[in-house]
């Protein structure tokens, strides 16, 4: 939700800088004070995610939400809203969607170091250490978002400035928050083990330019997807995303290895196929989709086709919000998709899902 957003974006406002983040902070606070009235409890704000980034590191221009674990009485939520009327923010800037995240931990409130106060101590807000806030990043490992650029990033930094952060003290922390049996993405084992391996500032910085530009890309990716069928990401948790991900990349590297280009293909009443627009085909790995069946070819010149026999109609997969992200039945044609009537194949939607505001709606 970081990287930027389009015209038909319904939660519109300006971004969170680092030169805005504290003067929003400080309106929240008097805000708070105003509708809590003077004596009433003060607000405690832990920062998460980019938020906690840019209150501590330079690598990051901007956000359009600040996660958030808040401790606060009921008049915080108007507090927020009347703070986004008055910047210009998203009417969602401030929220603890987070907590229902796999990067959560109840520990972090322990973790937690302060960061600033404001109106008086109505509002305390703090953040959240180097090596916790990489163990957190890694923890959630989105490739699409800029959860492991950042992790990257904060120990570019602390390279930079001579405090370097080890390996084992990145694992320490990961255990305290998550436990001994926790287990990070594949991806995030991946860059942790590169970023020990670059070791210095400047490889570092090569290494948080690299994996940035395959997170703009990711989106990219994404972002096409989500045009083509808007409601599926924005109804699909974290891991459904990534396997969505996955199946279009290694499409598109397909793709790119097939020489020469296959021709378009005519169609019996003479209409132009473009698989690279086709739903079927973003959704069948293997084999071509038939023009017409071979009664309708011999009858091709008198363009009257012959009704065939409606195949059987295969057991419909299912999407599922459960960690694993698909029904262990039996596996679907590809991650992110379900058979449904005929045999052609469509994008898994979970109408029961929680909404997930993904931000592919953002450029």
């Amino acid at each position: 939700m970081e990287d930027g957003k389009n015209a038909n974006d319904t939660n519109k406002g300006e971004p969170l800088t680092k030169e805005n983040l504290n003067e929003c902070l400080g309106e929240l606070g008097k805000q708070y004070r105003k509708l809590n009235g003077k004596n009433g409890i003060s607000a405690e704000i832990i920062l998460i995610g980019g938020a906690a980034v840019l209150s501590r590191y330079g690598f990051r221009d901007m956000t359009y939400d600040v996660d958030a674990v808040m401790k606060a009485s009921s008049a915080m939520k108007d507090a927020i809203s009347k703070v986004a009327e008055t910047k210009n923010l998203p009417h969602k800037w401030l929220n603890a969607d987070f907590e229902r995240t796999s990067s959560y931990s109840k520990k972090l409130s322990e973790v937690s170091i302060p960061y600033k106060m404001f109106a008086n101590g109505a509002l305390r807000v703090r953040a959240i250490t180097g090596e916790h806030l990489v163990a957190m990043k890694l923890m959630s490992g989105r490739e699409y978002k800029q959860d492991l650029s950042d992790a990257v990033g904060i120990l570019m930094e602390h390279a930079k400035i001579g405090e370097p952060i080890s390996r084992g003290t990145i694992e320490s922390a990961f255990t305290t928050l998550y436990g001994e049996s926790a287990t990070m993405p594949d991806a995030s084992k991946r860059i942790l083990n590169l970023s020990e391996q670059a070791g210095t500032y400047e490889n570092l910085s090569n290494l948080y330019e690299k994996v940035r530009d395959d997170e703009k890309q990711a989106k990219r990716v994404l972002t096409g997807f989500n045009n083509k069928y808007p409601d599926v990401l924005r109804k699909t948790n974290d891991e459904g995303i990534s396997n969505i991900l996955k199946t279009l990349q290694a499409k598109d590297s397909n793709a790119e290895l097939q020489t020469p280009a296959q021709p378009a293909t005519k169609t019996a009443m003479g209409k132009t196929l473009n698989s690279k627009e086709s739903p079927q085909e973003i959704a069948q790995p293997t084999g071509k989709p038939t023009d017409a069946t071979p009664a309708q070819q011999i009858q091709n010149n008198k363009m009257v086709p012959t009704p065939s026999k409606k195949p059987t109609t295969p057991a419909t997969k299912t999407y599922n919000s459960t960690r694993t992200g698909f029904d262990e039945t039996s596996a679907p044609p590809m991650p992110g998709f379900e058979t449904v009537d005929g045999g052609t194949t469509a994008p898994i939607v979970n109408t029961e899902a929680e909404t997930n505001d993904c931000g592919f709606n953002k450029k």
